[in-house]
């Protein structure tokens, strides 16, 4: 039994060619919309993580690694949190770890022959 909300709903294939056109017409603009949104966003998280941490906590203990000032970044210091999970044996941080150095193993999947004699019809 249909819900509620889809009693009035039309296929597209009894719709006339201009619904149909129309009606194509808008999703498209839609995802237009979506993607120029998502750019934004990855355009954003780009520039947050090349500027510097505002925690200076954070900055100090860096400092104290060895870092030279110019080279802290969010982004640095996300990765460089994600390599201390990885050290302490958090194996998705490690899988993203090897990810982001290009060294996560290709997963393969092999198909063998099937033998079918031991089947009986």
């Amino acid at each position: 039994m249909p819900r509620d909300g889809t009693k009035n709903l039309i296929p597209q294939n009894k719709r006339t060619k201009e619904e149909q056109k129309e009606i194509a017409r808008k999703g498209g603009q839609a995802s237009g919309v979506t993607r120029r949104k998502q750019k934004t966003y990855k355009e954003m998280a780009s520039l947050l993580a090349k500027m510097e941490p505002l925690d200076s906590g954070i900055k100090e203990k860096a400092k104290q690694l060895g870092l030279k000032d110019s080279d802290i970044t969010n982004g640095m210091l996300c990765t460089f949190s994600l390599m201390i999970k990885a050290q302490k044996g958090d194996v998705k941080a490690m899988e993203l770890w090897l990810a982001l150095q290009g060294q996560k193993p290709v997963e393969q999947v092999e198909i063998k022959e099937v033998t079918t004699d031991w089947f009986i019809e």
